[in-house]
């Protein structure tokens, strides 16, 4: 599962996990006393993925995981605009990974991933600014 404060909203999101080899697609928001379920939110199941808040455009983003204990890993960005999901279309993107690390970087504006593992370990460093 992948957890990020939505500070827009004020939630803590909640998206997609695993159990056994049961994947979920599902989204839940926290706010601090009660669970919400997103039921019209879209995307695709996935456990393993990073997630973090864009303060400048007021997204959650997320990126790789993988919906498989055999599959291989995704290389999808996706964004949470308080309602939905949806898939970005980005020109270059990290390779498809499972487990990475993400942040925002409100200095300068800039989702930062790093490392994950993509049949090995990876210690490379990306950013990313929307689409």
């Amino acid at each position: 599962m992948g957890m990020a404060f939505d500070a827009a909203r004020g939630v803590a999101l909640l998206y997609g996990g695993q159990s056994g080899t049961t994947f979920f697609s599902d989204t839940w928001g926290w706010n601090g006393v009660t669970w919400t379920q997103y039921t019209s939110a879209g995307g695709v199941a996935r456990s393993t993925h990073a997630m973090a808040y864009d303060s400048v455009r007021t997204r959650v983003v997320s990126f790789g995981g993988n919906s498989t204990l055999a599959g291989a890993p995704y290389a999808q960005t996706w964004e949470w605009n308080g309602t939905n999901w949806a898939n970005q279309a980005t020109t270059t993107n990290p390779t498809a990974r499972t487990s990475p690390s993400m942040t925002f970087d409100s200095l300068r504006g800039k989702i930062v991933l790093f490392g994950g593992y993509a049949s090995v370990l990876t210690n490379d460093t990306w950013e990313y600014t929307g689409p």
